[in-house]
């Protein structure tokens, strides 16, 4: 009975973790890493997951849903930059440019 139980559950986790998809890249503003901490988060349709930079600008998000979702980034106390993206299973890198000459601030991908 505990083997089907163990056997069970470990399926129900590899086929949850077939079905989520991971986004990552590194965040620079103007060609330099952005300040560590700055904040990265997705929101999917019915999802939203949110993270802080390392000291070299990375950062990672596991994204539930696969389909068109949102990243948000905000820097201290300044607006928010947003760009559109399309989660998938599997990894995904979007390396983004934070530009806060232009108003409201903007994300280029690079």
């Amino acid at each position: 009975m505990k083997r089907v139980i163990g056997l069970s559950l470990a399926t129900v986790v590899a086929t949850t973790a077939a079905q989520a998809g991971e986004i990552y890249g590194r965040l620079t503003e103007r060609s330099r890493p952005i300040a560590e901490g700055t904040t990265v988060k997705a929101t999917c349709p019915g999802f939203s997951a949110e993270v802080r930079t390392d000291r070299f600008g990375f950062y990672r998000l596991f994204i539930a849903p696969v389909g068109a979702c949102d990243v948000v980034v905000t820097a201290g106390n300044q607006s928010s930059a947003r760009f559109g993206i399309r989660s998938q299973r599997g990894s995904v890198r979007y390396d983004f440019e934070l530009d806060r000459r232009t108003s409201p601030p903007r994300l280029v991908r690079r």
